[in-house]
């Protein structure tokens, strides 16, 4: 192989990625473009006025105060987008995550001193035979025993 052969396929190589890079760039904007209609559209449609659907519980822009989980908390009470059965519904943006103190420690933050648990939660005297751990029983077992409480906070 000579000099001129190496020449060549160095510049083939970069004629080559050039074109991969123009199609990269034509997919991210058409995609960006598609993600961008489609969220046009959702802000288009109305609310859902079936609560009982799984609609409001996976929602990307609304959540009703009835579907969140005990790790979950409307903070803060934004403002009421409109009514589902009589319950309110919150922009999804005012849900916050909430954690124990030891999670929150293990995520390197700190709590404030005097700072009061935004929920309480008890755990039943029983224990958890044969589950599997996730996420959510994870600030339970930063507690020490059953029957105790969990007191959990957010970030704010």
């Amino acid at each position: 192989m000579n000099v001129r052969n190496v020449e060549l396929t160095a510049t083939e190589r970069t004629e080559r990625m050039s074109v991969i890079n123009e199609d990269n760039v034509k997919k991210t904007e058409r995609t960006y473009l598609e993600d961008m209609e489609l969220e046009m559209k959702a802000l288009r449609d109305p609310l859902t006025t079936n609560q009982t659907s799984l609609a409001y519980i996976s929602h990307h822009l609304y959540a009703l105060d009835r579907w969140l989980t005990k790790y979950l908390i409307l903070h803060p009470k934004g403002p009421v987008l409109g009514y589902c059965s009589g319950h309110p519904v919150y922009p999804r943006a005012c849900v916050q995550m909430l954690h124990t103190k030891e999670r929150w420690l293990r995520e390197q933050l700190q709590l404030k001193v005097n700072e009061l648990p935004v929920k309480v939660l008890k755990r039943s005297a029983k224990p958890n035979k044969g589950k599997v751990h996730g996420a959510d029983e994870d600030d339970e077992n930063d507690c020490a025993g059953p029957g105790k409480t969990i007191y959990l906070y957010g970030k704010w």
